[in-house]
């Protein structure tokens, strides 16, 4: 399947699954759920050796790959590469140019930006996405919130899709969708709802109204 088609949509869902807040096995049922609802779901390991996730990979991918929603790991670039999937790196993580020149052709490549530098650097790579943000408040990132005005601005600034990542929540989304910001990643609120599927539910509508 062609993913870099995904970009072409209205709006996009994009779901982070966390390894420091959900057990493999709650990871694996998310991902079910999320099958063919959201458009991307990206595995977050930070504190894991890459032995675990690979194989907790290997399970997603497996669950996904017959679906409308694209698989992307974050950060490790040999996984990626073997299993085909997409890649998320940030400033910290592989090297751009390494990971355009190992990973598949096909394969979708994104990176974080938290700043207006970062998104002129972007703007020099045949990359297919950023993600701009915390653009609200987050325990995830100790960083302070970008806000919608610099979102809207990293927007403009940025040749590549932008993604608002960040302590976005079903209560604050109206304030992104009112600004025509339909392209979306949620990780705390959709790992720790207590109704998955009804969320996504939720969320995709709206996106779309």
């Amino acid at each position: 399947m062609n993913w870099k088609k995904k970009f072409l949509k209205d709006y996009n869902i994009y779901i982070i699954l966390d390894t420091n807040l959900l057990s493999d096995k709650k990871i694996l049922e998310l991902a079910r759920i999320c099958k063919d609802r959201a458009d991307f779901v990206q595995l977050r390991a930070k504190s894991r050796n890459i032995k675990e996730v690979y194989a907790l990979s290997k399970k997603i991918k497996k669950i996904l790959e017959t679906s409308n929603t694209c698989f992307i790991i974050n950060d490790f670039l040999s996984i990626a590469k073997d299993l085909e999937c997409g890649l998320h790196i940030g400033k910290k993580d592989v090297e751009l140019k390494e990971a355009l020149r190992k990973l598949n052709k096909n394969s979708i490549l994104g990176y974080t930006c938290h700043t207006f530098k970062e998104i002129k650097f972007c703007n020099n790579f045949n990359i297919d996405y950023i993600s701009f943000g915390p653009v609200f408040k987050t325990p995830i990132k100790n960083l302070r919130p970008r806000g919608v005005k610099r979102l809207i601005k990293a927007i403009d600034l940025s040749i590549h899709p932008v993604f608002a990542i960040g302590g976005i929540t079903l209560k604050n989304l109206e304030v992104l969708t009112e600004n025509k910001i339909r392209y979306i990643v949620i990780l705390s609120e959709f790992c720790r709802s207590e109704r998955p599927e009804k969320f996504l539910n939720d969320l995709k509508k709206k996106l779309t109204s």
